[in-house]
């Protein structure tokens, strides 16, 4: 058990610019993808957070100013920069989370088409990092791996139900047949609109 903790923090502190383009090439070789488009793709991810964090770094470096001043003449007490996705993507890929749950996510996927639970085949590995973020919350605060894999795969089977039920509509708004979007944050709002679709439907002028 201990080499298996090793090699994960290995790959860990490898870093996401690192990590991300191995995951990427191994996943698109056992998909069959020509070893040198694989590479090109895996490489490309490596670019692309490398690109992230540069530009996250940057804007931090400009913003911080602005932003003390704000706060001295304001009288405010901000101590949290929000740094939006780029820097959440990497924090949850960067966790023993991270690296288990690319594998885990094609799998639980793989077992859900199988049983019919799902119709989605959600190709986007990119934004397994939605699963993996909540499962890399709940690691923090608990130190649990298991607990936090469980989590992250319930997240995962809900946004894949949920993908399931908007591809209609989603097919007739954007007229892409057979596209719908397994997407932690998209499909979050979709109880909240279905609630409020229904709701505005009893409302003459609105429905």
């Amino acid at each position: 058990m201990s080499v298996v903790t090793n090699a994960i923090h290995f790959i860990i502190d490898l870093g996401p610019t690192v990590m991300m383009p191995i995951i990427m090439l191994i996943v698109g070789l056992c998909i069959r993808v020509p070893f040198l488009r694989a590479l090109k793709g895996g490489l490309l991810v490596g670019i692309g957070f490398i690109g992230l964090n540069a530009t996250v770094t940057i804007l931090t470096d400009v913003v911080q100013p602005a932003v003390n001043n704000m706060v001295e003449l304001f009288g405010l007490n901000l101590t949290v920069i929000d740094v939006g996705w780029p820097s959440a993507s990497a924090i949850a890929f960067g966790t023993a989370v991270g690296v288990t749950m690319i594998p885990l996510g094609i799998l639980i996927n793989v077992i859900m088409l199988l049983t019919k639970t799902t119709k989605t085949v959600d190709v986007d590995i990119w934004d397994f990092w939605h699963f993996v973020f909540s499962g890399s919350i709940v690691y923090a605060l608990t130190q649990n791996m298991v607990l936090s894999l469980i989590l992250a795969s319930v997240n995962m089977v809900v946004i894949m139900v949920i993908a399931d039920r908007m591809a209609k509509a989603t097919e007739e708004v954007l007229g892409l047949p057979g596209v719908t979007f397994p997407h932690g944050l998209a499909a979050s709002f979709v109880p909240i609109a279905w609630v409020m679709d229904k709701a505005m439907d009893k409302v003459p002028g609105l429905n």
